[in-house]
């Protein structure tokens, strides 16, 4: 599949966002970071991401390529600068207790007038960023003097997030102690004794002191560029030089194969990875990583870390010995884990069988699962034939449940966040056949479609499952379903993307750049609503969409033929509303939703305030939906056959 004249090399060669990043652009680079930037640079070995005059050529290369290749036309004018030092004080100071509103107001009148394309913009604002250092140091270095003080751990009341910016600074520093009491309670209520609760905490502002100091001229540019970026289109971003695509797309790596999270400022195992080398060390889901040791060297707290700084310390070379320090429950332990090679088949594709009842009797009903749509390019030069992807992986699961006689299939793209357009193509075809699935438009106003010619490998009754997190080219796949009339779309809004992302090199790194946006088959736009399943879960989550284009306009409707359904909707809304109204389990979760909203917004002072809460609410586990939310499909894919 490709598609026609002007998005010919464009989206063949792209992914849509949401998807790894990749620096597939072949174009060439310009030898100009652009005329505003005042230097040219005629070689990358030339240029250097650590010099501020560097980082401005940079700049002006980006805004280079946004003027001549961005879906929308972009003004770079004195609204857009005010916007820009917004946005700066916002991603610098989110939570509002680092810098006081009169702080906050000086840093944008002093800046808010600069000239994107004439000055040089990233020299000035490091001065803005020199001051967020010197105030999160002083904020630290008291805060570590505030750990070896008494703190009274059985105090009434709770800490709660300013919603507005603190007027003085005495107030600001009374609430990050508040914090840090709240952080010291948290712990101890867990089972960790206060001196080792202390110093964990301790060690975790030292650590924000020392990266302080290990901040680069790339990093600082990084973040003023992210800001910008952020105004213009929250769905283009800048990547300093990496090298972690392929690892997402042919869904292999080397470590210990663990999927990680920050929680507070725990380093959470969310799951080790079937078969890793994680799991065979017997490290389990909910275990909190303490220290890292690389082979036998020292051990170091990775508490309070950076997921990205935790990732570098566990990775390493192949068959090579990382020690990790594990917290489980109370009890605490030292793990040796052998890093290999780790084949993410919890990224890949999967299935299960669920037998139901049925006014016929026992049926067989499959879920199949897609997290990302992925094609092994390495394996694919090569010329494999077996090489991993998405379509073929599909393919082989519904040949499998052919020999196991399923009713039904729910697709479930919950949490999928896209991929290879070409893949999401394919396996829309696998259930529709032939048939326009997508429309483009370019920035030129150029609409254009993309059209799958192949036979559907499954005709059965199909139910898709989406979530505020379905994103990308999986709501290509969820509309196709949806707009040819092949099944039933259930759920939650999609995420609403609605981009086409082209990777851009420049001097240093690469620009992921909206170089198109897409359509449903019947010209509906993605951005305002997301996708909206035709029944609406409601049991819990919330829409994270991006919704910053409000004015989205649709176009009009290619060329498709929709299927004749053979289920009524309306009923299958009333049956599923009668369910809903009778289970037990959603009406505990709505109101545990409650509970842990009300926790997150405010953290006990006092020991006394957690003696009614779970412990795994005290470790903020929260809740998941996920069963109910499959259990429900289930139910409604049943409702669809057996009428």
């Amino acid at each position: 599949m490709c598609i026609n004249t002007y998005l010919r090399i464009a989206v063949c060669t792209i992914l849509l966002a949401g998807c790894q990043q990749m620096p597939l652009n072949t174009h060439s680079d310009v030898n100009t970071a652009g005329a505003s930037s005042k230097l040219v640079v005629d070689s990358i070995y030339q240029f250097d991401i650590d010099n501020w005059r560097h980082m401005d050529a940079l700049l002006g290369q980006i805004v280079e390529k946004i003027e001549m290749q961005h879906v929308h036309p972009v003004d770079f004018n004195r609204e857009l600068t005010e916007q820009w030092i917004l946005q700066l004080i916002e991603d610098m100071d989110g939570r509002k207790w680092l810098f006081t509103q009169g702080e906050a107001d000086a840093i944008y009148n002093e800046y808010r007038t600069i000239d994107i394309k004439n000055d040089l913009p990233l020299s000035v604002l490091n001065a803005v960023l020199d001051q967020l250092t010197e105030k999160k140091r002083s904020t630290y270095l008291e805060l570590i003097t505030y750990l070896s003080t008494e703190i009274d751990l059985h105090r009434e009341g709770f800490f709660r997030f300013p919603e507005q910016r603190f007027l003085t600074e005495s107030s600001r520093m009374a609430a990050m102690k508040g914090k840090v009491t709240a952080d010291l309670v948290r712990r101890v209520s867990l089972g960790e004794p206060e001196t080792k609760a202390r110093s964990i905490l301790k060690t975790m502002y030292q650590y924000q002191l020392k990266k302080l100091d290990e901040h680069r001229v790339k990093d600082r540019a990084t973040v003023l560029i992210t800001a910008l970026l952020k105004v213009i289109d929250e769905r283009i971003a800048y990547f300093p030089p990496h090298d972690g695509f392929n690892i997402g797309m042919s869904l292999k790596l080397v470590g210990i194969g663990a999927v990680l999270q920050r929680e507070h400022e725990d380093i959470k195992i969310v799951r080790p990875v079937k078969g890793g080398p994680a799991e065979r060390a017997g490290i389990k889901a909910n275990d909190i990583i303490l220290e890292i040791a690389e082979g036998s060297g020292e051990f170091k707290i990775v508490t309070g870390m950076s997921l990205d700084d935790v990732v570098r310390r566990i990775r390493g070379p192949e068959d090579s010995l990382v020690r990790l320090k594990i917290k489980r429950g109370s009890a605490y332990f030292d793990q040796d884990v052998i890093r290999g090679q780790v084949k993410l088949q919890d990224r890949a594709v999967s299935y299960h069988v669920e037998e139901i009842d049925t006014p016929v009797g026992r049926r067989n009903i499959a879920v199949i699962k897609v997290p990302t749509f992925y094609s092994d390019f390495q394996a694919i030069q090569r010329g494999d034939r077996n090489a991993r992807s998405t379509r073929n992986d599909v393919a082989k699961v519904i040949r499998l449940l052919e020999t196991k006689q399923v009713a039904g299939v729910i697709l479930d793209l919950r949490g999928n966040g896209g991929g290879s357009l070409q893949q999401a193509s394919e396996v829309s075809g696998l259930f529709i056949g032939s048939g326009n699935f997508v429309q483009f438009k370019s920035s030129s106003g150029y609409i254009d479609s993309s059209r799958y010619e192949g036979v559907a490998l499954y005709l059965k009754p199909l139910v898709v499952l989406t979530n505020q997190l379905t994103a990308g080219t999986a709501e290509i796949v969820a509309a196709a379903v949806k707009d040819y009339n092949r099944g039933v779309l259930v759920g939650y809004p999609t995420y609403g993307m609605g981009s086409v992302q082209v990777l851009q090199r420049l001097k240093k790194g690469n620009l992921k750049l909206t170089a198109a946006e897409y359509f449903r088959v019947t010209g509906e736009n993605f951005v305002k609503n997301g996708l909206v399943p035709d029944i609406h879960f409601q049991f819990c989550g919330v829409n994270n969409g991006v919704r910053s284009e409000k004015t989205a306009k649709d176009i009009s409707a290619t060329r498709y033929r929709a299927m004749d359904a053979n289920w009524d909707l309306v009923q299958l809304r009333k049956r599923h509303n009668n369910r809903i109204k009778q289970n037990v389990d959603i009406r505990e979760m709505r109101q545990k939703d409650v509970v842990s909203k009300k926790q997150e917004e405010a953290l006990p002072l006092g020991l006394g305030k957690f003696k009614n809460i779970p412990i795994e609410k005290r470790a903020g586990n929260g809740h998941a939906c996920a069963d109910v939310e499959e259990g429900e499909a289930i139910a409604i894919l049943r409702d669809m056959i057996y009428r």
